[in-house]
């Protein structure tokens, strides 16, 4: 009797009704067709290959060509093969890794702005598509600044923990201006610290945010655009200011990165073409950040990325970056916003208070289970992540998926696949073809290879 098992470091994930190979050294995953998951199910549960597997030509093109690029072999008896572990601190081969426990902090160092948007600052109410990318504000829940007493202290913490990334932001962190050189200053004289200020980018000239770079050698701007002003007739005022700043940034070299905002229900197919022109103009293509009201999901909006159908995957660097992925959350994990009145919370869109900072002590506000166990909970505690097979491959924002457990009448709105919906993952068009693959056994009768040798 033959039996075929796959590789140690190849692994059948299965959702509500699909199954997907990771293939975890070649940084890949083949989206598995009925037929082929059947198939590929029965091998792992240790059931001999029937003779009508042998005698299917489709069968033996795919176990042999998976057996090609290493991902399974044939065994003459039914064998045992150990995975590699998956849980962190990560057992590879031998050696033990321990992630990182800290990997940045926003900050928001100001609840003024200047710009007045009808969304901020959050409502309860919003559910936002990648808060942590924008200068959302959150409004000051328990009174006091106690954050604010002596910012060094906070900052050396920060360096202390091993922090390498830190974000500024508001509202506008340049109207707190004595605040954010404090901020600067602090980060420079106690680093190494990467600081990226989030900001419209007005409230100070532009020769005093040049400045900035000059003082600071870690540090860039992040500006955040709005797409209603690019929707507007002609360039407003404020509009107009912004392009100024960031025609300088570019004219002398000076790193900065982008978030367009999309606000309410959207054309993607405008935003597309607004991140295009921005892109083309200053050499950097803008982030998206995107809010919509409950209100607007239940009456069967979709976030922008939803209605463009592209579900965000990414690969992995590592086999280690993979079993960290499915043991942890990757968005949340190593991550926590410091609110303007000191209260911790997850991240900038999960309202969730995990501590509060007092009397600048940040490792006290940091001293309970609470942020700990939203770096935990991974794919598999979200629902309906858990039933989706492309949950380790997934990059959503932990934040719309907490959301959307909530929000049972906007099922679709928040994620471009729906793993208990009619169509199936194969049948659909990924358009990344150096990491997804869609293996068939309709498509292996003829002379296709159906799973490339690792390159």
């Amino acid at each position: 009797m033959r039996h075929f098992r796959l590789a140690e470091d190849c692994f059948l994930v299965e959702g509500e009704r699909d199954g997907v190979l990771y293939d975890v050294l070649g940084r890949r995953i083949l989206i598995l067709d009925a037929g082929a998951h059947a198939l590929l199910r029965r091998c792992e549960d240790g059931q001999p290959l029937l003779k009508a597997d042998i005698e299917d030509p489709a069968v033996v093109r795919l176990l042999d060509g998976l057996c090609a690029a290493g991902l399974g072999a044939f065994y003459e008896a039914a064998v045992h093969v150990e995975k590699v572990l998956l849980h962190a601190p990560v057992e590879w081969r031998g050696f033990a890794l321990q992630p990182p426990p800290f990997r940045k902090v926003d900050w928001s160092i100001s609840s003024e702005c200047d710009w007045q948007c009808t969304f901020c600052p959050r409502e309860e109410s919003d559910v936002w598509w990648q808060a942590c990318r924008t200068c959302l504000r959150r409004a000051a829940r328990q009174g006091g600044d106690q954050a604010w007493r002596d910012p060094a202290i906070v900052i050396e913490q920060i360096v202390a923990l091993g922090i390498g990334g830190l974000h500024i932001r508001g509202g506008n962190p340049l109207l707190g201006w004595s605040r954010l050189l404090a901020v600067l200053t602090a980060a420079a004289d106690l680093g190494p610290l990467n600081v990226v200020v989030s900001t419209p980018g007005s409230g100070r000239p532009v020769v005093e945010l040049v400045e900035l770079y000059e003082r600071f050698k870690q540090f860039r701007l992040n500006i955040v655009l709005f797409a209603t002003d690019a929707a507007a007739s002609g360039r407003t005022p404020r509009r107009a200011a912004q392009e100024a700043l960031l025609d300088e940034l570019a004219h002398r070299g000076l790193p900065f990165t982008l978030t367009l905002v999309l606000d309410g229900p959207s054309d993607p197919a405008q935003a597309a073409r607004v991140r295009n022109e921005m892109a083309k103009r200053w050499g950097t293509r803008p982030s998206p950040a995107e809010v919509l009201s409950e209100d607007a999901l239940r009456a069967g909006h979709r976030f922008s990325h939803v209605a463009e159908k592209t579900k965000p995957l990414s690969r992995w660097l590592t086999p280690e970056s993979f079993y960290f992925r499915v043991d942890k959350n990757t968005c949340l994990h190593g991550a926590f916003e410091i609110g303007v009145d000191g209260v911790v919370t997850p991240c900038a869109a999960v309202d969730e208070p995990c501590g509060r900072i007092e009397h600048n002590d940040l490792r006290r506000a940091l001293s309970g289970s609470d942020l700990y166990e939203h770096w935990s909970r991974g794919k598999q505690d979200v629902t309906p992540c858990a039933t989706c097979a492309l949950r380790y491959a997934c990059a959503d924002c932990t934040a719309v998926e907490l959301r959307g457990q909530e929000l049972a009448a906007a099922k679709g709105a928040y994620c471009s696949f729906d793993p208990q919906a009619g169509t199936r993952a194969h049948e659909l068009d990924w358009a990344q073809p150096e990491f997804v693959s869609v293996l068939r056994m309709a498509d292996l009768q003829g002379d296709t290879a159906p799973c490339p040798t690792t390159s």
